[in-house]
């Protein structure tokens, strides 16, 4: 089967499109059935999926499916002893779990303005 795009190619040819095709010896097969003077750089006309209107992504309660644990970020700020604001914009950069319930929080408290 030929290659459909010098992009396909490239990666067909590399560590992981050996691995994913089967060896050195189907990529070499897929190489000899392919004329590469002809080839196109990208693949054109692919159908691609259908994107909704925003209106129809949105969940209707996502801050509902935001919020795992209730209370654990004011927990947290009330064992290290200072208010929910200010432990959510002093971990607001950090990774992992605290960093993301802070940088939530800062979105919620920012929409009551």
């Amino acid at each position: 089967m030929p290659w459909k795009s010098k992009k396909e190619a490239r990666w067909g040819n590399s560590p992981s499109g050996l691995k994913a095709l089967g060896g050195k010896a189907k990529v070499a097969e897929w190489n000899s059935s392919t004329d590469f003077k002809t080839l196109p750089e990208t693949t054109t006309g692919i159908q691609k999926q259908k994107v909704k209107p925003m209106a129809e992504n949105k969940k209707k309660n996502w801050i509902a499916g935001a919020i795992k644990h209730k209370g654990s970020l004011r927990a947290a700020a009330a064992r290290s002893g200072k208010s929910t604001r200010a432990f959510a914009s002093e971990h607001k950069h950090d990774s992992g779990i605290t960093g993301k319930r802070s940088r939530l929080a800062e979105t919620l408290m920012a929409m009551h303005k």
